[in-house]
């Protein structure tokens, strides 16, 4: 059975492996600051997630234009870059949860190969 893995950012890699292996919780000092993931995901306005200027720790950020998951993950397939961009919205109300990422097509041959 072959596993299909999702890129993700170094730091969360690190991160991850670091807890797991040394029983510590320092994950969230590896997480990306806000302005690597607007680097990729564009700087949220209020045109593309509704009150994110009145949340209690914003502030003006760099503005970044968004750029292709296409450019940025071209070994994904379009299953995996659809998964990507829906769990990277940066407007939680149009991000996928974790079972409608679980049920996503990208992870089929995964489910078809446990049955």
């Amino acid at each position: 059975m072959g596993f299909r893995w999702i890129c993700l950012h170094p730091k969360i890699e690190h991160g991850i492996w670091h807890d797991t292996h040394t029983g510590t919780h320092s994950f969230a000092s590896h997480l990306p600051r806000p302005q690597e993931i607007f680097k990729l995901r564009g700087t949220p306005h209020e045109g593309v997630w509704p009150g994110v200027t009145s949340l209690k720790d914003w502030h003006v950020f760099p503005q970044f234009r968004p750029q292709m998951l296409t450019e940025r993950c071209t070994h994904l397939s379009a299953e995996g870059l659809d998964l990507l961009d829906g769990l990277l919205q940066l407007n939680p109300a149009e991000r996928i949860d974790a079972l409608a990422a679980l049920r996503h097509p990208y992870f089929d041959e995964v489910r078809d190969s446990c049955e």
